[in-house]
Parts: structure tokens; C-alpha cells; sequence
């Protein structure tokens, strides 16, 4: 475009191209293009991103009453990262601050962790989900979660439940009864290991660890 000149400006996000053309006879014009395609393509992911969050969401028991609408509601308020292999989600002691789904990769929870007598307790994977009786209180964690490859969570904080329950109480509720079915299974599940431990006369330190596992699936 012969002698035009331009100029890439970066305004909310968005790039734009400002261009001038060098003043001619008949000929002089300035003005604004936006970059369509990076528009779109921010839009489009966002609107991806949004969409896949929202499908997994679904998937866990805690938000099965939520309509889905309510869900994509749900999707704007969680938090989603990529946490690099050992890269702690929280240490055991730390307050609870709210639960954890699993959306690819894996996360193992482990008690006194990095230290001699490190205790694994389970390897959660997609689709699984830890933490959630955080979401009630902010008890210290009973213990440590950590990433064990490239992985990829979606948090969802007290005080975004809080903020929910505030804002729309029926969207809140649904989401507490949600959440009190969860506690009672893991509740149900962890009388019937107890129950069957009890059974096969399983060693006392054996019993402690097999009940802090469940315990700490919860928060």
C-alpha cells in the first residue's frame, strides 16, 4: 500500500490496526480496522472455554440440580487453571477455601507430604472432584493435593457460594442440596469401609489410614 504506515494498538483486549496513507493528489485517507479475525477468534474461545467448563460442571453431582443456564452461570464464577507436574493445590493444615474438579490430568492427595513418612492415599483423576466440604467451612485440609503431570482444574470457592447464595438464594440452594447428598454418600461409603475393615480385622493404623482417605476426599 505504497507509502502507508501502521500502527497495531491494543485497546480492552482487543488489537487494532491503525493505518494512514501519506497525503497525495486526490488521495489522502486515515482510519480504524479491527483485526476481525482476532476479535472472533477471542470471542469464539472464550465462548469455547465457557461451553466445556459448563459440560463438566454437569458432570459433578454437587451442581446435577442446576438447570443450564444456571450452569453457564456457574462456569462464569469458577476459577480454571493449568497446575504444573508437583505443583501443590494445597497443603495439608492449610485453610479449606473450597473444592477442586478435575477436568484432565491427575492430582494425588497425600498425607505429610515430602516428608520420610509420606502416605498416599489416592490418585484422582478426570472427572473426579476433592475438597468440596470446604465449601461448608474453612477447616485446616486434612491434607496435602498435588498435581502429578500437566493438569487442569476448575476451583470453586466458599466465597463464590457464598456470593451465589446472596445473590440468587434458589440457584444457592440447589447447589447446598447438591452438596449434602455428596457428604451423605461419602458418608454411606465410608461406614461400609469401616464396616468391612472391622470384618477382616484389619490393623488399627491401617483402619486411621484407610478413614483419613475418605476424610480427605471430602476437604
Amino acid at each position: 500500500m505504497g507509502g502507508a504506515t501502521f500502527r497495531v494498538i491494543d485497546v480492552a483486549g482487543l488489537s487494532l490496526i491503525f493505518f494512514c496513507v501519506e497525503r497525495r493528489p486526490h488521495i489522502e485517507s486515515a482510519g480504524i480496522y479491527m483485526s476481525s479475525r482476532s476479535l472472533w477468534d477471542n470471542i469464539f474461545r472464550r465462548q469455547t472455554e465457557r461451553s466445556s467448563i459448563a459440560a463438566a460442571l454437569a458432570r459433578i453431582p454437587i451442581f446435577k440440580n442446576l438447570a443450564r443456564a444456571e450452569l453457564s452461570l456457574v462456569a462464569n464464577m469458577v476459577h480454571a487453571r493449568t497446575y504444573h507436574p508437583d505443583e501443590v493445590v494445597f497443603l495439608e493444615g492449610q485453610p479449606g477455601t473450597g473444592m477442586y474438579a478435575i477436568t484432565s490430568g491427575a492430582v494425588n492427595i497425600t498425607l505429610n507430604y515430602r516428608r520420610d513418612d509420606e502416605i498416599l492415599l489416592a490418585q484422582l483423576k478426570e472427572g473426579d472432584f476433592f475438597g468440596e466440604i470446604s465449601l461448608l467451612d474453612e477447616s485446616p485440609r486434612s491434607a496435602s493435593a498435588v498435581a502429578v503431570g500437566p493438569t487442569e482444574l476448575i476451583g470453586f470457592f466458599r466465597s463464590d457460594l457464598m456470593d451465589l447464595i446472596d445473590k440468587n438464594p434458589r440457584m444457592g440452594n440447589k447447589i447446598m442440596l447438591g452438596l449434602a447428598a455428596v457428604l451423605v454418600e461419602r458418608l454411606r461409603a465410608t461406614n461400609t469401609e469401616l464396616r468391612r475393615l472391622r470384618e477382616h480385622s484389619r490393623p488399627a493404623a491401617s483402619l486411621a489410614v484407610s478413614d483419613a482417605a475418605v476424610q480427605v476426599v471430602q476437604g
